[in-house]
This record gives structure tokens, sequence and C-alpha cells, in this order.
């Protein structure tokens, strides 16, 4: 049995309860399903001005995208020489 403070531990809408709800809800799992895209194809260059000289010379893991159900993101594998 857990001793955090449950949001119905609180008058409804009090901001005792409504502190309780966050911290219940940040403290739960994200347990959507993860979807990795591995690619060992450099993607073009779409930033401002010339392309940087390390551009895709190096792996690269993207950030997690929140795509509803879901989550996913692109993981960049440089083909060997």
């Amino acid at each position: 049995m857990s001793d955090s403070p449950k949001p119905g531990d609180y008058p409804i809408g009090s901001r005792l309860s409504r502190a309780a709800a966050r911290m219940f809800a940040e403290s739960r799992p994200d347990t959507r399903e993860r979807i990795e895209f591995v690619s060992h194809l450099a993607r073009p260059w779409r930033g401002e001005g010339p392309q940087p000289a390390g551009c895709n010379k190096e792996a690269r893991i993207g950030e997690w995208k929140d795509c509803g159900a879901v989550l996913m993101r692109v993981i960049y594998v440089r083909p060997q020489d």
C-alpha cells in the first residue's frame, strides 16, 4: 500500500486535491506502444544555410514523437565504409 496522498483524501476541487491528482498522473508510467525505425539512409539537410560538414557522419537517435496511441522515433545508423 502506498503512503502518497490521493486526490480523494482532500475536498473535491481543493488545491491539495488537484496537487495530489497531478502527482498521481506524473508518477504513472507511459504504457503506450513505442515504435523505433532504424535506418541507414541519410536524411536530406533541411536546416537553414549550407549543410554542416558533420551531417550524417554519426549515428543519431531522434526524440520520441507523440503520435497519439503510440510514441515513435527514428534511429540513424551510419552505413559501414
